[in-house]
């Protein structure tokens, strides 16, 4: 027997000690391994069980139950503690039907349930012993009454007796009443708490599931307690990065929090789970494609189909919560970041988002206010900064907050250290921005050839009103010809534009200024469209 723990990796080892195992009679343990730990990868997680049980001297089968249906059993690893006195010879999984399994929460509520059955038997126990002992009060006041009666008959009243013979009769009844009243609510409480477990209960065995069992073939030297340890990989879990970027505009500060939505499907609810999180992403492709070789060669020519372009998927629902689980211990790998959360957390398994605070990096932003008339007379605050952390950023959703208040959610791509982000925070309404024709007119030109010619001008006007300056673009576009023999020209009466081709595009104009408190400023921007007269140009 060897002295240390036992590890086993692998179906095929599985196989080969079960079907090399002698004959022999074993006793039979049934456990449940809660999850004790995960960690979490964008998509699938490693999950740790741990148990402790007793063993007598002896074989024994300790069957783990409750395990999820699609457990890889090539993904489990068992230690078992201490090794020098238990040998774990083997292990196998086998399917159990879900009308066979009843979960650990499953159990608590038929208890639950019978529990809450019996208080509400005693109070109704109760509400009937009050009833029995106001009957009896009725009688005796009836009784009083009665006497009362026969003595102003003879003429021998005696009111002082009936005063406390009533008194006594009337406190009685209300105090009894008031024990007949406060059972009536327990008892409805009762039922709404009783009626609440009946439908998780419902809920629970609606949604039965098959289990598997992983049963463990154990020989222990001498009566000792051992411990278990269980990692195995599961796929129905996972997380998916959230960010909320909160901009202080008199600062120029951007604080740039990360956090982490983490759910899972396994069937099985995740209570109090030590919780780490990993950028790596396992059983994705691990080594690049080859290429094959490329042939090509002369084929008889047929009409093609038509390919049809899928429908693009809708976009998942995002939410964000203000969710604090503590400080979150960030370590940097050269290839991947680890996020380990201080706290325990609860994962259920109706696939519910739990949110978790991952980071939080100020950085100091260069604001600006954008307007593209053309399309939309509105200008908007955008803040632009430079991420200077390590580790990469996931893609995934922005809410954004401008200076405290909630204006919208964006996405963000990937990023790397060193790049620029550019984030917008909505609409600016102390920055006006105006845009009017002043000419529009069509003329023929030419001796030899008849050439049209299309002029438009437009003014821009700007103003801002905030009580500081602030840098503010306007973006508008001159035509792009595709055919050479169409010219555009940019009238020499406009405002010479700060910048060409803006992003790479070809066409669009922008004039960038700063503009001091209350200054305003008219942008004159138009362009002329020369072409054969024999030419119809579409886009004009």
């Amino acid at each position: 027997m060897r002295d240390h723990a036992r590890s086993w990796l692998g179906l095929a080892v599985v196989l080969m000690v079960v079907g090399t195992a002698p004959a022999r009679s074993a006793e039979e343990l049934r456990l449940y391994a809660p999850v004790h730990g995960a960690i979490l990868y964008p998509r699938g997680a490693e999950v740790l069980r741990t148990l402790e049980t007793e063993l007598a001297t002896g074989r024994h089968d300790v069957i783990i139950e409750g395990l999820p249906e699609d457990l890889d059993a090539a993904s489990i690893r068992i230690i078992v503690k201490p090794g020098d006195r238990v040998d774990l010879r083997g292990f196998s999984t086998r399917l159990r039907p879900a009308a066979e399994y009843v979960g650990p929460r499953e159990r608590e509520l038929q208890a639950e349930i019978e529990r809450l059955a019996d208080e509400i038997r005693l109070r109704e126990d109760r509400i009937r012993a009050a009833r029995i002992q106001l009957r009896l009060v009725e009688r005796i006041g009836q009784a009083a009454a009665d006497i009362a009666t026969k003595e102003l008959a003879a003429g021998q009243p005696q009111p002082g007796v009936w005063r406390k013979s009533w008194e006594a009769v009337g406190s009685g009844a209300i105090e009894i009443l008031e024990v007949m009243r406060q059972n009536e609510r327990e008892k409805r409480e009762l039922e709404r708490e009783l009626e609440a477990r009946k439908r998780e209960l419902e809920q629970l065995r609606s949604g039965a599931r098959a289990t598997k069992e992983l049963v463990l073939d154990l020989e222990a030297e001498k009566t000792t307690t051992v411990s278990i340890e269980l990692r195995h990989f599961v796929e129905q879990a996972g997380w998916t990065p959230l960010y909320e970027a909160r901009l202080r505009s008199r600062k120029g500060e951007i604080t740039l929090e990360r956090r982490a939505q983490t759910w899972q499907k396994t069937g099985e609810d995740w209570r109090g789970v030590n919780l780490r999180l990993t950028t790596t992403r396992p059983r994705s492709a691990v080594t690049p494609p080859r290429l094959d070789p490329w042939f090509v060669d002369i084929v008889e020519m047929r009409p093609l189909a038509r390919k049809r372009t899928p429908a693009p998927a809708p976009p998942e629902a995002t939410f964000a919560l203000s969710a604090d689980d503590g400080a979150v211990e960030r370590r940097v790998e050269e290839f991947h970041t680890t996020f380990n959360v201080s706290r325990p957390v609860d994962l259920l398994a109706d696939g519910s988002r739990r949110v978790v605070a991952l980071t939080r990096d100020k950085l100091p932003a260069d604001l600006l206010v954008e307007a593209t008339p053309k399309l939309d007379p509105a200008p908007y605050l955008t803040a632009r900064f430079t991420y200077t952390e390590a580790e990469p950023l996931l893609p995934g959703p922005v809410r954004l907050v401008r200076d405290g208040a909630y204006v919208g959610e964006t996405q963000l791509g990937f990023v790397v250290a060193g790049q620029e982000i550019r984030l917008g925070f909505g609409r600016d309404d102390k920055v006006e921005v105006t845009r009017r024709i002043a000419t529009d007119f069509k003329s023929k030109e030419g001796i030899l050839e008849s050439y049209r010619r299309v002029e438009r001008r437009w003014v821009i006007g700007v103003r801002n009103r905030h009580k500081r300056a602030i840098p503010i673009v306007v973006y508008d576009q001159l035509p792009t010809p595709k055919d050479e023999r169409i010219t555009v020209e940019l009238l020499g009466d406009s405002t010479p534009p700060t910048e060409r081709d803006v992003d790479g595009k070809p066409g669009v104009l922008a004039w960038r200024y700063a503009y001091q408190p209350g200054e305003r400023r008219e942008i004159r921007f138009g362009f002329a469209v020369i072409f054969p007269e024999d030419l119809a140009i579409g886009g004009l």
